[in-house]
């Protein structure tokens, strides 16, 4: 299964509305203490998404909205639990299953609150942003009166990923940074960031606290040392993409070889037999953002490419400079980190193999055009083909 295949299963369940999108118990409830649950969204046996639910002094917290398409379904399922209103959504990150249920429940009252990165993310087919109210940049706390909750960016994953810990219930909901059935998305920095999230968690934990990924396979909560686990295979993972990038291996031998194959078959045997074994989209991003050597530039280089870039039909994109390291974002379609690899080609970090824009100089060496050449990824729908040209 390719991951163009992939994400087009996940938009036809979660954004298309489909059939089954309302049958009856859709949510299997999960209580971890006496005011804070678990809702699992079950796609079929023994698979499902997570989201949170905390019950506060004067209403409830929502960890993800979930999918319009359950928007009633899941407000039916919160009247089980507690009669009080939803006073606070929290987004976890910009996936279509945590946060397509903003606006119903914005509607009701409830403020949305998420990492200012996830404006990036498109609400619709017509690339609206994502329904957001509160945007916070690494960290934000609420307080619930009989709990506080903390949400910080995490590192991993995506660019507006956040973890968000209940301080007095012990309770982290990790979304996607962290999954027990498979290998979860690395992020755009790398296998550095995404450690930091994993140790942040452990660091501000210990044995008792009560982990919560985005993913159900089979349970609910996870433990610290689960957390560990993950970490220490991870590691080994990766190193070993390392070590057979170094050989000058491709990425279909990298897909064959025994070590990184034994890793994962000891490790998620059910998922591997589902997946078919390793496929390349579980390598490529890895080597985009730790392996593929980065063309040294200045500032002031760097600084040249910034601007906004438009296409034909009125699209547009812009490059910036945040820092040391270069962006191209536009609301409601994209937000991703850039790696330059040449003098004029900067590769999409954490995508697919050869994702990359491309700019074009004119006889002074001004930067004056750009064109993307993309793969499978999400991007292929989001930036338009052909040469973009650079506004003054």
């Amino acid at each position: 299964m390719t991951i163009l295949r992939a994400f087009l299963i996940v938009a036809s369940l979660f954004m298309g509305g489909g059939a089954n999108a309302q049958e009856e118990n859709a949510f299997v409830v999960h209580k971890l203490r006496e005011n804070v649950f678990v809702l699992t969204r079950m796609w079929q046996p023994g698979q499902g998404n997570n989201m949170g639910v905390v019950v506060g002094d004067e209403g409830l917290l929502l960890v993800n909205s979930m999918m319009s398409s359950d928007s009633e379904a899941l407000d039916a399922t919160l009247k089980t639990i507690s009669d009080k209103p939803v006073k606070y959504v929290i987004n976890s990150n910009w996936d279509p299953y945590n946060i397509l249920g903003n606006a119903y429940f914005a509607e009701k009252g409830a403020v949305i609150v998420a990492q200012q990165d996830v404006q990036y993310a498109p609400r619709n087919a017509n690339y609206e942003p994502v329904f957001h109210q509160v945007l916070f940049e690494d960290t934000v706390t609420i307080n619930l009166g009989n709990e506080r909750v903390h949400a910080y960016r995490s590192g991993g994953h995506s660019m507006p990923h956040a973890n968000i810990r209940l301080e007095k219930a012990n309770v982290v909901f990790m979304a996607d940074s962290f999954r027990p059935d498979w290998f979860g998305v690395l992020g755009p920095t790398g296998l550095k960031g995404y450690l930091a999230g994993l140790k942040r968690a452990v660091t501000e934990g210990d044995d008792d606290t009560v982990f919560i990924s985005g993913t159900y396979a089979g349970s609910a909560v996870n433990t610290r040392a689960d957390l560990l686990h993950e970490m220490g295979i991870r590691e080994a993972f990766v190193s070993r993409i390392g070590v057979l990038y170094k050989a000058g291996k491709t990425v279909e031998e990298m897909r064959q070889d025994d070590v990184l194959n034994a890793i994962v078959a000891e490790n998620f045997p059910v998922a591997m037999k589902l997946f078919g074994g390793l496929q390349a989209y579980d390598i490529l991003p890895t080597l985009s953002t730790d392996f593929i050597p980065e063309y040294a530039m200045t500032l002031e280089e760097k600084r040249a490419y910034t601007g906004t870039y438009a296409a034909e039909n009125g699209i547009s994109f812009d490059v910036l400079l945040d820092g040391e390291t270069l962006f191209a974002q536009s609301y409601g379609r994209f937000k991703v980190m850039l790696k330059p690899v040449s003098e004029t080609e900067f590769l999409f970090m954490n995508q697919q193999e050869g994702e990359k824009i491309v700019f074009e100089r004119d006889a002074n060496g001004t930067v004056v055009a750009v064109h993307a050449e993309l793969g499978e990824s999400f991007l292929t729908r989001r930036i338009p083909a052909g040469r973009m040209l650079k506004q003054e």
